[in-house]
């Protein structure tokens, strides 16, 4: 009993620690390869029964979009940007890239396993408030941390199967996956 209550106790604190929401991230519109991106959602990911912050994340299209079918159908550019919440170790960081291409993109690993061994050998422990941006061409992936290119995912193959992994069958959570397909309708 008493380790139940500090455990829940301590889950509490983290939550009660986390900062602002998602309101506050992502911008209006970028550019990225010359054409004009527009915010079209925002999101949160949340994890176990207590809905304990993970991350946020912003989803970037040319225009509004509110199906997943038109995550594909649209033209790229797309821009996914993801700031933590928390800090991860290295291991942590691996783990659950592994962890959700395997449970979400609802491919066969051999389809994205080389470029996931790219992006791993990229990581780092993450800090609180860092940013994963990855850039989704026609041609591939691009993955910076905090605005440092970090390498560049050839083909279509892992970019694909990246982007099944939030607008997939099976996204982290079905929340997330909903805020980021807003059409542009992003309240703030």
């Amino acid at each position: 009993m008493k380790n139940t209550t500090r455990l829940l106790f301590t889950l509490s604190a983290i939550f009660l620690a986390s900062p602002a929401g998602a309101e506050t991230f992502g911008t209006d519109q970028l550019s990225l390869k010359g054409k004009t991106l527009l915010l079209n959602g925002l999101g949160e990911r949340t994890a176990t029964l207590f809905s304990i912050r993970v991350y946020d994340a912003a989803f970037y299209n040319p225009v509004p979009i509110t199906s997943d079918s038109e995550v594909w159908s649209s033209a790229f550019p797309k821009r996914l940007e993801i700031r933590y919440v928390r800090a991860f170790s290295l291991e942590e960081t691996k783990e659950a890239w592994v962890y959700q291409f395997k449970e979400s993109s609802g491919m066969e690993e051999s389809v994205y396993a080389e470029g996931l061994k790219l992006l791993n050998s990229w990581q780092k422990a993450i800090e609180k408030n860092d940013i994963h941006r990855f850039d989704l061409n026609e041609d591939g992936t691009a993955f910076y941390i905090n605005g440092e290119l970090k390498g560049s995912i050839p083909g279509t193959k892992f970019r694909d199967a990246f982007l099944k992994i939030f607008f997939g069958q099976n996204p982290p959570t079905k929340s997330l996956k909903k805020a980021l397909l807003a059409g542009g309708k992003v309240s703030s």
